[in-house]
């Protein structure tokens, strides 16, 4: 633990610059969620401030294995949508992903609307998907049926009452290996607005898309990627940076992906962008086998992105991101504002903007870049992320109450590692001591065996906390259910 954090002081800028990028990171991994949270009461009418319970997700050990989870029984009492279907605008792979209606089994007056307003919801996020092509369906339609007609994934939901709750089970199949990848639990109490079903909307389309990316990814490296184009490869190792697990495995297989994509196209500015920033990150996370060739290399192929496409807001992204890694957040942030110029009306460059000017102390202007990504795009499915950033503004504003909320929001919507360590320095400063520990056993839980006491200790670093909450952070690590470093 001791040489982790000497280490980390060795290399404060680019550590510090790693914190920043999580916050573009599903950090959805492999290991079974056992996160089972009661339903928590509205802190406020916006999405922003309300918390709600994390599901409990379960996910296939091996390709094609089903995942262990319980299905509603019975046949399927379908749900007529308003529209035939509707299709999303430009894909990020191949990947089309059919979200057939929602089966009701709920025969109670009070929730003859909340299946339909569920459903609704789910196509007014996922229309726009630019990750993957989404279909709703209007009928059920046989597996079978939808993979002869080119489909690849299908999201089948279900709501049955479970006492005085209703449970819904949402469960994701791949249609290629006819397993069952992804599913997760949800619950709600009989006869609740059917307002709240927008947040569980966005709960299971922000979920949705780490295990479709890392399915994708699974299924190029393994089939071959001779079908893919060099702009769809490029697509896709980007998204596999962002949404995938974030261990070693996951970095090389984007980085494999980006070195074909380069391969095909050496003068292709975002395949150069996306290695340079995947490899940057392995770089400062210790992934790297080669640190110093992998550095030059990062900063070669930000540079070259830059020169071949000076007005590319993903490559401003990128090389904004190697210089904050390798340099400083000041150095990064002049390529992030010009990113934001060449894509304005693009949220999440907005909010990541915003979180890299909070990262130099330029807390009011980042406030109002993050606000203006909710303002673009109130129901998007990465606001797991941009309410981290506000976390990370209301602390950083000295109010860790209203930090809590919005690190709670974060990790209702996504198991987000550092939306848990946020929350876990708030409670501390609260002097909530047992809420403290609590979190900090499900992160351990969750993200075994990535997250261990000394990287806990490495992010509480990060955050810059007074002497005194750190070492309330270091005593707490005497529970951690596993000492064992990695």
């Amino acid at each position: 633990m001791e040489t982790i954090i000497a280490w980390l002081g060795e290399r404060e800028a680019a550590i510090s610059a790693v914190v920043g990028l999580l916050a573009l990171l599903g950090f959805v991994l492999s290991p079974v969620y056992r996160l089972v949270r009661d339903r928590r009461s509205d802190r406020s009418r916006s999405l922003a401030e309300k918390s709600a319970p994390a599901p409990v997700v379960a996910a296939a050990g091996a390709q094609g294995e089903p995942a262990m989870t319980a299905a509603g029984p019975g046949a399927p009492n379908l749900i007529p949508a308003r529209e035939p279907f509707a299709a999303s605008t430009p894909m990020a792979s191949e990947a089309t992903l059919a979200i057939l209606p929602v089966i009701d089994k709920v025969n109670d007056d009070r929730d003859d609307d909340w299946a339909n307003e569920l459903n609704d919801d789910l196509r007014t996020i996922l229309v726009r998907s630019s990750l993957f092509e989404v279909r709703f369906l209007n009928d059920a339609v046989p597996l079978d049926t939808l993979r002869s007609q080119g489909m690849k994934y299908a999201l089948e939901i279900r709501t049955r009452p479970r006492g005085a709750d209703i449970r819904i089970t949402a469960e994701l199949t791949d249609l290629r290996t006819g397993g069952q990848f992804w599913s997760a639990y949800y619950s709600r109490q009989l006869g609740e607005s059917v307002g709240e079903s927008d947040f569980l909307a966005l709960q299971i389309a922000s979920q949705l898309v780490p295990p479709i990316i890392g399915a994708e990814v699974r299924h190029a490296l393994n089939l071959g990627t001779d079908n893919l184009s060099a702009s769809a490869l490029t697509r896709l190792a980007y998204h596999a940076f962002l949404f995938s697990g974030h261990d070693g495995d996951t970095f090389r297989e984007a980085r494999k992906l980006a070195e074909i994509a380069v391969a095909r196209g050496p003068g292709d500015a975002r395949a150069l962008a996306t290695r340079a920033v995947t490899v940057a990150t392995a770089v400062a996370f210790g992934f790297s086998e080669q640190r110093r060739d992998d550095k030059a290399q990062a900063i070669r192929d930000a540079e070259a992105a830059v020169r071949l496409d000076p007005m590319d807001g993903l490559v401003l992204h990128a090389r904004g991101w190697v210089s904050a890694f390798f340099d400083s957040y000041e150095q990064g942030l002049p390529y992030l504002a010009k990113s934001v110029d060449a894509d304005a009306t693009n949220a999440h460059v907005q909010a990541d903007y915003g979180y890299m000017l909070l990262k130099c102390g330029k807390i009011d202007e980042a406030e109002k870049q993050i606000d203006l990504a909710f303002t673009l795009s109130p129901r998007d499915p990465r606001q797991y992320i941009w309410n981290f950033f506000r976390g990370a503004l209301a602390s950083a504003r000295g109010d860790p109450e209203r930090a809590l909320i919005f690190f709670e929001q974060s990790i209702a919507l996504v198991g987000y590692t550092p939306a848990y360590v946020g929350k876990i320095l708030a409670c501390l400063e609260l002097g909530r001591l047992d809420a403290a520990k609590d979190t900090m056993l499900q992160l351990a839980h969750t993200f075994q065996p990535y997250i261990t006491p000394g990287r806990f200790l490495a992010y509480v670093v990060h955050n810059r906390v007074r002497p005194e909450i750190y070492a309330q952070a270091e005593q707490l690590t005497a529970f951690w259910p596993d000492d064992g470093e990695s």
